[in-house]
């Protein structure tokens, strides 16, 4: 029984619609007879180039769901989460519930593929989820003739519920178009005359049938047992999937979040002097400081540095600090987003000669594939399957550090989207200011 939640201000949402695509003028109609025929008193619907998407609602409580239909506040959380801002098109929705009288939590789940809605499950075991996913997945390839299952973006109401998933709680959810999610009455205006043409339609395979029939082919897909071990090219698909989802820190964010605790380091401390500052993508920060003869005192030192890692250096002239400073949540980033490599290289190119022009020295990379897992060769991936990584190295005098990354950059020397921070390096701190120099190194992410 499809199984209601209580949102918000009177709204709610259910799971487990069957989907079904119409097209033609007369689509409307033959969706209310399609859903007399499967006894599904209500509808909602999605309008999509290649037609409209009909979810229909057949096994539910009356007396639960009566008023709330009556009310138009009963949502279809597939219709919703298809038409939400910024949500892949190619993505999974867990939702956790208890169903009434059993003893364990099951799993709704939401499949979209290319922004349609495949799948609209409920009553899911939690153990089995994962399996569940792993067909989805793979039905989609073999209904597209893929070799390998494409890539997800997973999110769920608890971030328990899976490994790689993004919360999206459903008081989110329901900012998707509200208009197109609300159940409204199927039955009304379908006719006799409809019904019948309807089930005609339904024999003889013609309009909407075959959509019809495609839609039940994939339902078939998704229930087929997994395949006995992953191939090589879904072990990259999952292992891709995975590091696209903390892909990395953006320049703007990175600066944030470490011009305070390098900023603070740069002065004698204890007697020992600041000669060079690293820090990474990941809030690791690393200090090489020099001691200064007759001066410095280690135990002071180390004591001036509390909540920091101090490593003193061997023969006793200096002494290394780590310590790690707090990072935004890394972002996520799809395939398709990504832009072709050389596309990327040509507007990399023309940005390194802008600051070569202004005193900043540039390296740009060959092409490297990503998040290929051990035991996995390039080789056997299909075509067009991999994504590349190029590393890029900017350095320079420290007082141009601001023109490549300061926040107020003119259009034509801002980075692309797919770049991300690997480390920035102060080097010569402890001398004098024209002297101090910089390396600024990232990565770029391309097709």
């Amino acid at each position: 029984m499809n199984p209601i939640f209580h949102v918000d201000d009177g709204r709610y949402v259910t799971f487990g619609l069957r989907w079904v695509l119409l097209q033609g003028p007369k689509a409307e109609k033959l969706a209310k007879a399609r859903a007399r025929i499967d006894g599904a008193a209500y509808m909602s619907r999605i309008e999509f180039s290649e037609g409209t998407y009909f979810g229909l609602l057949t096994d539910y409580d009356r007396e639960a769901a009566g008023g709330k239909l009556k009310k138009g506040k009963l949502l279809s959380a597939a219709a919703l989460l298809s038409t939400l801002p910024g949500i892949s098109s190619s993505a999974i929705f867990i939702h956790a519930y208890k169903p009434l009288g059993a003893d364990k939590r099951r799993a709704a789940v939401i499949v979209l593929h290319d922004g349609v809605v495949f799948d609209d499950r409920i009553d899911i075991q939690l153990d089995d989820l994962e399996n569940h996913i792993g067909r989805a997945r793979a039905s989609i390839a073999d209904l597209e003739g893929e070799q390998q299952a494409p890539s997800f973006a997973i999110y769920a109401t608890d971030t328990n519920l899976h490994p790689d998933a993004t919360e999206l709680p459903l008081t989110q959810l329901v900012n998707g178009n509200a208009d197109a999610a609300a159940l409204v009455d199927a039955r009304a205006n379908a006719g006799t005359a409809m019904l019948l043409v309807a089930i005609v339609l339904l024999l003889v395979g013609w309009l909407g049938w075959d959509e019809w029939a495609d839609y039940q082919k994939r339902q078939q897909l998704t229930q087929q047992p997994a395949q006995q071990g992953p191939t090589p090219a879904q072990l990259y698909q999952q292992a891709l999937d995975a590091r696209l989802r903390q892909i990395g820190i953006g320049p703007q964010a990175f600066m944030s979040a470490i011009s305070r605790p390098m900023g603070e380091s740069d002065t004698p401390r204890e007697g020992y002097d600041l000669r060079k500052s690293t820090c990474n993508g990941d809030g690791v920060c690393t200090e090489d400081w020099d001691r200064v003869a007759g001066m410095g005192v280690l135990d002071r030192f180390i004591a001036a540095n509390e909540g920091a890692q101090v490593k003193p250096s061997t023969d006793g002239k200096g002494a290394t600090v780590s310590y790690r400073v707090q990072m935004p949540q890394k972002a996520a980033i799809t395939r398709n987003a990504l832009g072709k490599a050389a596309d990327v290289d040509v507007q990399m190119r023309s940005l390194m000669q802008r600051y070569v022009d202004m005193g900043i020295e540039s390296k740009l990379d060959r092409p490297l594939i990503f998040a290929l897992p051990n035991g996995v060769q390039e080789a056997v991936l299909p075509a067009g399957v991999a994504v590349r990584y190029i590393p890029v190295e900017f350095s320079g005098p420290l007082a141009l550090l601001p023109d490549l990354l300061g926040p107020d950059k003119p259009e034509e020397l801002q980075f692309p989207a797919n770049l991300f921070v690997d480390e920035l390096t102060f080097n010569g701190l402890n001398g004098p200011v024209t002297s101090t120099t910089f390396v600024f190194k990232a990565t770029l992410y391309v097709q």
